[in-house]
């Protein structure tokens, strides 16, 4: 449950992160190697390329934790539907995150067009 406390603790401040159109704070939660699979184009691989990335999204989705799975105790795997004002750009997202140095990152985000594909009932 600890692990899981501070995996949501670190996704708290992804959401904050992305709710004030921060790049810089998203960026620092994922670690130096990371890659965002996108549903819509090309895969973004780096953290200055994910900040670059995210500096420029906009939107306010509502992203909820639909499961956290603890595979060691370095590394999770966390699902989540995000939610978007229209309803066709809903997302669902799997994150691998690895703890580096003591705090948890994002290793491989991946989000999939949530009309397409199911994985939450």
């Amino acid at each position: 449950m600890e692990i899981e406390n501070a995996i949501r603790e670190m996704f708290g401040k992804f959401t904050a992160a992305r709710a004030a159109l921060d790049g810089h704070a998203m960026a620092e939660l994922y670690s130096e190697d990371a890659e965002y699979i996108s549903a819509y184009g090309p895969r973004v691989k780096g953290r200055s390329n994910l900040e670059q990335m995210w500096s420029g999204v906009t939107g306010q989705p509502k992203r909820t934790i639909h499961s956290i799975n603890v595979l060691t105790p370095d590394m999770a795997e966390m699902r989540v539907l995000a939610e978007f004002a229209d309803p066709s750009e809903q997302l669902e997202e799997t994150f691998l995150l690895v703890r580096e140095d003591g705090e948890w990152k994002i290793r491989v985000h991946q989000a999939r067009n949530a009309n397409q594909f199911r994985l939450y009932a």
